[in-house]
């Protein structure tokens, strides 16, 4: 189910992206698309791999349809990895927070929307630790990145679980100060008259 998802949201996302310089992506706007999610990159990554692509030609893949920053940092991992860079030394440069992944691949494209380079070094981080296993010892990579999917996932909804009751602090207070001076006039103030 979670996998049907992802897979829609891809097709949605690709559908509707443009490209219009070698690694960003723009919506039909004009405008930069968001930075896709951590979430479907490593779905993506998964069903590139699940086709039977090896680990560097999905990365690549992927990279060049997520575009961005992400996309970049992508395409530098899967040079690396198709040189013969050892696994630690490819993921080195574009996991790190402070590295503009568009000039350092050649592009003039940083991460899409600008900034974001933070959020996308810890993405590859994600997909670098999902897919280490595989690399080192040739195991499936599908279950690790299914892992990392519900981990992403579940630390998803609790952070909206917390924002979803902070706003019922937030919208309880003015409701709260609305109804109390109502329920004054007509509820307290006619039963104390009632009473003399």
């Amino acid at each position: 189910m979670l996998m049907a998802a992802v897979i829609a949201a891809c097709a949605v996302r690709l559908r509707h992206a443009r490209p219009t310089l070698r690694g960003l992506r723009r919506s039909r706007s004009g405008e930069p698309c968001p930075r896709p999610s951590a979430a479907l990159v490593l779905g993506m990554v998964e069903v590139a791999i699940r086709q039977g692509a090896s680990i560097p030609v999905a990365v690549a893949a992927v990279g060049d349809a997520v575009g961005g920053g992400v996309g970049a940092r992508m395409r530098m991992a899967s040079q690396a990895l198709r040189r013969g860079v050892a696994w630690d030394e490819a993921w080195l440069v574009p996991c790190a927070d402070d590295v503009d992944a568009g000039e350092a691949a050649g592009h003039a494209v940083g991460g899409v929307g600008g900034g974001g380079t933070a959020d996308d070094a810890a993405c590859l981080r994600l997909l670098r630790d999902a897919l280490a296993e595989s690399w080192r010892y040739g195991a499936s990579p599908s279950e690790r990145l299914r892992a990392a999917m519900e981990a992403l996932d579940r630390d998803e909804r609790a952070a909206i679980e917390r924002h979803a009751s902070r706003l019922s602090v937030r919208l309880l207070a003015p409701t709260g100060l609305c109804f109390l001076p109502a329920f004054i006039v007509i509820g307290v103030i006619p039963s104390i008259v009632s009473f003399l």
